[in-house]
């Protein structure tokens, strides 16, 4: 979603961790400063310090505000919206951003609604799922998001519903989306790769009482 540029007497930067600016295309966090900047929280000087930081590009005394909204600059110098700090998830230790999944799933043919989000499915570590609307069958989303996202952040599980519920105010409603399936959250199987893991499949094959899907 394209957000355009700052207004007048307002300055926009989009920073990395180390409060560097990133390039375009590069996905920061958005800071704001300018005339317009209030001076912090009222009666809220925890909330204040949190947000309201020393300007590392500014005068003294100068102020930038987190907005906690992740961004990336287009080559034409407008803003990008990608999502929100608040919304990253810790995936087998990746930072992951559900709206970066959700932006490829929404691309593919066929998807008429889609939000990604963690889920829990006894013992197993927490893991992506993601619920959609639409025609295409979860064969087709997997093989979809094989060539265009790393490991890490394609999905475990595909719910598909009639439509997502929603909210009064028309946003998905999250606590309303119903929990994968047990096997719907396991992982596919895929032949072993290297010397260690052809010799351990070749010892469950010798044994075939031992044996299990080789996890992908």
């Amino acid at each position: 979603m394209t957000i355009g540029r700052a207004v007048p007497g307002l300055h926009v930067f989009v920073l990395d961790d180390a409060l560097e600016p990133v390039g375009p295309d590069v996905i920061g966090e958005l800071y704001v400063a300018g005339e317009g900047l209030t001076r912090g929280y009222l009666a809220s000087p925890d909330r204040t310090a949190e947000r309201f930081i020393p300007h590392p590009y500014g005068p003294p005394g100068a102020r930038l505000y987190r907005t906690g909204d992740r961004c990336a600059w287009t080559g034409d110098g407008r803003l990008q919206y990608v999502g929100r700090v608040d919304n990253q998830l810790k995936i087998r230790g990746f930072r992951v951003e559900p709206g970066e999944v959700e932006a490829v799933l929404s691309a593919a043919p066929g998807v008429e609604q889609v939000v990604v989000g963690p889920f829990d499915d006894a013992g197993q570590p927490t893991r992506l799922a993601a619920w959609y609307s639409g025609l295409p069958e979860e064969e087709a989303l997997r093989r979809w998001c094989e060539v265009r996202l790393p490991t890490y952040l394609r999905p475990a599980a595909y719910v598909r519903l009639d439509a997502l519920p929603v909210t009064s105010h028309g946003k998905v409603d999250r606590n309303r989306l119903p929990q994968p399936l047990p096997s719907e959250g396991k992982a596919s199987s895929s032949p072993p790769r290297g010397t260690a893991e052809i010799a351990l499949a070749a010892a469950l094959h010798r044994d075939p009482g031992r044996q299990r899907s080789w996890p992908r």
